[in-house]
């Protein structure tokens, strides 16, 4: 009857041994043979034909915008409920983060608001794959073939739709290995792309923009976004196992999905279909209302189980505020109803049950117990 974290790592002995080997043979930095193996290993699972290592996903997603050479006077079209990396990649170059609603069946734009939206400044569109669940990238598209097509694949890494995975339909596709990701390096990223001038342009900003042939010699201003070939020694043997970890994060999902099914008022983590194969990085429900989402929330942090609520919207974060004078409808409600739950692969099918109790005794609670007081703010109201 411990505490249940929203979710946790699932460190291997493997893992450990090949964190060990790298050590000990000194290669430790981004120099070393493990992060191409890992870059290689990466490309391969995703069936692109490059991958190119970096520190993080967000550095991943503004190194691939700068080497697509989006910057001031562009815009790109980003969905306005996501984590706020993915927009604030896009300002890092300079370029203006234009706020698209996303679909009620999968939480994620629409080619509709891509079309809605374009305009002759509109040079991209960044797809999220919001918690695990992949975007139709396909009809987005062919409904704007001239615009540049990126993902944000961070949240779902392993995810396909019509058999192909997650991050391989856009020219570029940006993957995180933080330590809740589905397979993690502690921090890290990759972008995976079929061009090879871009993924040889990507990797020449990645470190510092030196020419190789000469030199402290620096055409132009690049980053130092490398990966260490630790990181990348745990990557290799966490992604040998990755069909493990997404085979336990379907059954977590299968679980919460029969356990929660029946009660009134909830709305269930979008299903996977034959079409769409999603991850479930986090199993994430709907509950009624704001009030409700916050109650069972309290209720289940009184038993000492962690949830997330679901991210605000861009256009209320207080940098983006001037962007978008109204509010996107769906954007804003999934970000008032949304939940996450306990979605780490090392939950136990007890666990689950003692969540799902919990979030049945509280939902015929219409009261909050005494002491607790909901308040809404003004940006999600």
């Amino acid at each position: 009857m411990g505490p249940i974290p929203v979710y946790s790592s699932w460190i291997s002995e493997d893992d450990v041994q090949a964190l060990n080997r790298v050590a000990a043979e000194g290669w430790i930095s981004s120099a070393g043979p493990e992060v191409v193996k890992f870059e290689n290993d990466f490309a391969a699972y995703i069936g692109s034909s490059h991958a190119v290592s970096t520190m993080n996903g967000t550095t991943a997603l503004h190194l691939a915008l700068t080497a697509l050479g989006i910057g001031r006077g562009d815009e790109v079209i980003v969905p306005d409920l996501t984590f706020i990396a993915s927009a604030a990649a896009v300002a890092a170059t300079g370029a203006t983060p234009v706020f698209a609603d996303v679909s009620r069946s999968d939480w994620n734009i629409t080619p509709e608001e891509v079309l809605r939206l374009k305009t002759r400044r509109t040079k991209a569109v960044l797809v999220v794959h919001l918690y695990g669940n992949p975007a139709d990238c396909e009809a987005i598209s062919q409904a704007a073939p001239d615009l540049l097509l990126i993902e944000d694949a961070a949240e779902a890494c392993g995810a396909s739709r019509n058999c192909r995975k997650a991050g391989s339909f856009g020219l570029a596709g940006a993957f995180s290995f933080y330590a809740n990701k589905v397979i993690t390096t502690g921090e890290g990223g990759m972008i995976v792309t079929n061009d090879g001038e871009l993924a040889e342009h990507l990797r020449f900003l990645r470190g510092h923009a030196m020419r190789p042939q000469r030199k402290y010699y620096h055409p132009e201003l690049g980053f130092n976004y490398r990966m260490t070939a630790l990181q990348a020694a745990i990557g290799r043997s966490q992604l040998k196992r990755i069909d493990n970890i997404l085979a336990r994060k379907r059954q977590i999902a299968s679980w919460y999905a029969e356990r929660l099914a029946e009660l009134p008022g909830i709305e269930l983590h979008p299903a996977s279909s034959p079409e769409a194969q999603g991850v479930y990085w986090m199993y994430s429900i709907l509950l009624p209302d704001f009030a409700a989402r916050e109650l069972v929330a309290y209720t289940l942090s009184e038993q000492e189980i962690e949830t997330r609520p679901f991210f605000l919207p861009m256009s209320s974060q207080p940098p983006f505020s001037k962007i978008l004078s109204r509010r996107l409808p769906v954007s804003y409600e999934l970000s008032r109803r949304g939940l996450n739950l306990p979605s780490g692969p090392l939950l136990t099918e007890n666990e689950i049950d003692r969540i799902c109790d919990c979030i049945r005794a509280a939902l015929p609670v219409r009261i909050p117990s005494a002491g607790f007081e909901i308040k809404e703010v003004e940006e999600t109201a």
